[in-house]
C-alpha cells in the first residue's frame, strides 16, 4: 500500500513550494491539473489533501523523460486498489 503524506511533507520531500504543488494538483488557466485526483492525491475533507508518495516519486522521476511510463504506473496503482477487484 502506498504511503499518503500531507502537503507539507510532499513539499519537503520533493523540494517544491506549496504554490507549485497546488498548481500541479489544480492546474491554472488553460492548463488543467497535472496530478490525478484519486491517484496522486486524495481529498479527505474540506481543505485536507494527502499525496501518494510512491506515485509522486514516479511522477518527478519520469515526467520529462517518459510520461508514458508514468501513465502505466498510475494504471497499475489504480488496478491494485481493492475497489477495482470484482
Amino acid at each position: 500500500m502506498s504511503q499518503l503524506i500531507d502537503s507539507s511533507a510532499a513539499c519537503k520531500t520533493f523540494s517544491i513550494c506549496n504554490s507549485t504543488l497546488k498548481k500541479l494538483r489544480l492546474g491554472r488557466g488553460s492548463v488543467g491539473p497535472v496530478l490525478v485526483e484519486g491517484a496522486h492525491w486524495v481529498r479527505l475533507s474540506g481543505k485536507k489533501v494527502l499525496f501518494n508518495a510512491e506515485l509522486m516519486h514516479d511522477f518527478f522521476a519520469t515526467q520529462s523523460t517518459c510520461p508514458e511510463a508514468h501513465e502505466k504506473a498510475i494504471d497499475t496503482y489504480l488496478r491494485s486498489l481493492p475497489s477495482s477487484k470484482s
